[in-house]
């Protein structure tokens, strides 16, 4: 692999600028709530679903297929759900009964059948703060998301401690808004992307009691009025659409270059217009 690694390049994601410098029309919900929001599709429900436990037969069914095979890392998908940041908000408002009913989650993007959603939220009582839509279009979920006072993510858990290796897409976008963000998040490339940037705070992705102080923190700096925003300039100038293209092109213009220089009799290379 090492002798070809030359013919693999690595294009990040991003996120389309122009959405993001939109005018956007007065905010909807009362000041005093502090809203969360998630955009995209999340997992983890019928981790929690206690209507889809499987049976003892078919745990020991599926138990033996497994038998003689290799797992690279066990991977926690009830971590990517919205529970144990539902918890951590219940948490908070247990410590500071005055938020009682000022805290929301708003979710969209869903995939999932709804009874099960919905008994799963119901099953851990918090379906009066968490809400859960389905996909929105996309300059939608963006204006939802410029909106938040805070935006979330989370990614499943990897409880071996191995590093995960991929960086979610939402990633790139969340960072080309100017909200806070907090991620819940395994050790692995994602979580090293983030840290350092600005108006980001990290936890573990179950760590109820690290994303309940972090919650209690964001909101008190909210009722003081110095919650964000967190301009990400930098960073946006590199993950806006417009540099990736031009990153792609400079990928093709080298390959095409190569290409050039090999053949018998070839011309200059290809310069770009």
């Amino acid at each position: 692999f090492r002798s070809q690694r030359d013919k693999f390049h690595l294009l990040r994601g991003g996120g389309d600028q122009t959405a993001f410098d939109e005018p956007l029309p007065p905010h909807p919900q009362p000041t005093d709530i502090f809203t969360i929001v998630y955009t995209g599709g999340m997992n983890g429900w019928h981790e929690f679903s206690a209507r889809q436990q499987p049976s003892f037969l078919k745990r020991l069914y599926r138990a033996w297929n497994r038998l003689g095979t290799y797992q690279t890392a066990r991977i926690d998908y009830s971590a990517s759900s919205p529970i144990y940041l539902a918890r951590a908000v219940q948490e908070v408002m247990t410590q500071n009964p005055n938020w009682q009913g000022k805290i929301q989650i708003h979710i969209c993007g869903n995939k999932f059948p709804r009874d099960v959603v919905d008994s799963v939220l119901q099953q851990e009582g918090v379906a009066h703060f968490v809400t859960v839509t389905d996909s929105l279009p996309n300059r939608e979920a963006v204006a939802l998301a410029r909106r938040a006072d805070l935006l979330f993510l989370t990614l499943p858990d990897r409880p071996d401690g191995s590093s995960g290796g991929r960086i979610s897409l939402k990633t790139y976008e969340y960072l080309m808004n100017d909200r806070p963000i907090l991620a819940a998040i395994p050790q692995g490339e994602n979580r090293a992307f983030l840290t350092g940037q600005p108006g980001v705070w990290i936890t573990a992705p179950t760590d109820v009691p690290a994303m309940a102080a972090t919650l209690t923190e964001l909101i008190a700096q909210k009722s003081r009025g110095t919650l964000g925003p967190y301009p990400r300039p930098e960073i946006r100038s590199q993950l806006n659409y417009t540099a990736r293209t031009a990153e792609f092109e400079q990928i093709l213009l080298g390959i095409c270059q190569r290409r050039n220089t090999a053949l018998p009799g070839a011309e200059a290379p290809l310069e770009s217009p």
